[in-house]
């Protein structure tokens, strides 16, 4: 099969999105077909190149993407480089001037652009794209196309595309909800809530299946669109085996424990408070625990971010924010971390796809949830290293000396602690990157057969 990729975010960029369909593009290709991959430019990047096989073709810069990439351009590094000594001082120099521009003019883009834009931030990416596959659709017969979202402008770009070829099988993959979603929605909710359904309805109606991550956002999907269900499928989240390092299994000499978060803190719908507070609570109530234990967090240091750590600034060394990393970074410190820490949403139907990846290690997994119906607590009800605690605010002493105990428990357990592979394989079974491909794979090729 040739089939044709629509992500707006794909590798080398770090993203959910990206790494899922970089692992899914590179398993099709190791099985024979050919992949094409239209995705964002971003600067630095060559417009097309081959990566594992997987043919990329970049096309336009989103402008949020561009505003993103403004804030982590360091002006005079290049001539710095000639400069020998001061090298460094006029790059940081450089770094502070760009971070400055770009918070000044956040606050107008939240105010003006930030209200307008539909579907998505991305929307500016729509013709761009288009104009991409378009022209490798004229060049090439394909057999079937994905689009992936976030953000919803790729799906957009799958129905013009669509329109134009009538007969090409199409699976539009859906990582977090659209036209439902709550907290941290998409567009200005407010102006624009009747043409996200009307949009995400035609969206399912025009493509062949409409894959979501998990049961409970799938069984939301089918309430909200009850005319268009034959159309939904679940296709879960990736664990590419491949791409994990070797997992230690020993006790630190020191008696350490480390603990590892990767991920995205939101405002909204995945605040940092509620976890910074747990662990407050659990060293007030054991105060030997805390020269032991270490939090290393890999996440985007937002302001807010910052603000829920400086509550355990009174135990030195342990929060270590190590800011936003390559996967490679966040691989390595999987093999090296004792548990692995989950902090679910606020709504219940998004799984983060990173709890596939902890589950994949065989490693003690801490999940920290929101709410009673969080998919996370679902998904690890049947790994046994797994640890789901509600993080909701606790009045009682009695409860929260409860949680606390149970945590202190919990931590003192797991180093060097590990489920056997055998077993861990089982577990992950529907969520290995072979089968995932697979499983799209057949649905592009039952509506090729239909055609």
């Amino acid at each position: 099969m040739r089939i044709i990729l629509i992500q707006s975010r794909y590798l080398p960029m770090i993203s959910p999105r990206a790494f899922r369909w970089g692992s899914i593009a590179e398993a099709w290709v190791r099985d024979g077909h050919q992949v094409d991959v239209v995705c964002q430019w971003q600067p630095g990047l060559p417009r097309r190149e081959e990566i594992d096989g997987v043919r990329v073709h970049r096309a336009g810069l989103g402008l949020r993407q561009g505003l993103n990439r403004f804030s982590a351009k360091q002006p005079g590094t290049e001539e710095a480089g000639a400069a020998g000594a001061d090298a460094g001082t006029i790059a940081a120099r450089g770094k502070r001037l760009a971070l400055s521009l770009y918070r000044g003019i956040q606050p107008a883009y939240r105010r003006s652009w930030g209200r307008l834009y539909w579907p998505d931030a991305d929307c500016t990416w729509f013709t761009p794209a288009l104009r991409e596959a378009s022209a490798l659709l004229r060049r090439h017969r394909f057999d079937g196309m994905v689009t992936s979202a976030f953000p919803f402008t790729c799906h957009l770009v799958g129905a013009a595309i669509r329109r134009r070829h009538p007969g090409l099988p199409w699976v539009a993959d859906m990582g977090d909800p659209f036209s439902f979603a709550t907290g941290a929605t998409p567009n200005n909710d407010r102006l624009y809530r009747r043409l996200n359904h009307r949009a995400e309805e035609h969206v399912i109606a025009s493509c062949d299946h409409y894959a979501v991550t998990n049961p409970e956002v799938l069984e939301e999907y089918r309430r909200h669109f009850p005319h268009l269900r034959g159309r939904l499928v679940h296709v879960p989240p990736i664990a590419d085996l491949a791409s994990l390092p070797p997992v230690e299994r020993e006790i630190h000499s020191d008696g350490t424990i480390r603990l590892l978060y990767a991920g995205v803190f939101y405002e909204d719908i995945r605040p940092a408070e509620p976890m910074a507070r747990l662990f407050d609570e659990l060293l007030r109530a054991r105060p030997d625990l805390a020269e032991r234990l270490e939090l290393h967090i890999f996440c985007t240091v937002t302001d807010f971010v910052r603000r829920a750590f400086a509550t355990l600034d009174p135990y030195p060394g342990l929060v270590h924010l190590h800011g936003r990393q390559p996967r490679s970074v966040i691989h390595e410190w999987l093999g090296r971390a004792d548990v692995l820490v989950n902090v679910g949403n606020t709504t219940p139907f998004q799984l983060p796809s990173k709890v596939v990846e902890y589950a994949a290690t065989g490693k003690p997994v801490l999940n920290l949830t929101m709410q009673e119906r969080d998919s996370s607590r679902k998904y690890f009800e049947g790994y046994p290293l797994a640890l789901s605690l509600g993080v909701e605010t606790i009045s009682r002493p009695s409860l929260r000396s409860t949680r606390s105990t149970a945590l202190a428990d919990f931590l003192l357990d797991s180093p060097g602690k590990r489920i056997p592979q055998d077993a861990v394989l089982r577990f992950i079974s529907p969520n290995l990157v072979e089968n995932v491909a697979d499983q799209v794979k057949v649905l592009l090729e039952a509506r090729a057969g239909a055609r």
